[in-house]
């Protein structure tokens, strides 16, 4: 009982930071692409 718990509870936090990590990507991703955009626009 205890091992599972243990387990389960490894797993939701292994959950929890792919999650996190998954958002931080994206919004990196979301902040590039809107840096991008703002320099083509100062570029034209």
């Amino acid at each position: 009982m205890i091992l599972g718990n243990r387990r389960s509870h490894l797993w939701v936090l292994s959950c929890d930071l792919n999650l996190m990590l998954r958002f931080r990507r994206s919004h990196i991703c979301e902040q590039s692409k809107k840096l991008r955009s703002l320099r083509k626009i100062s570029y034209h």
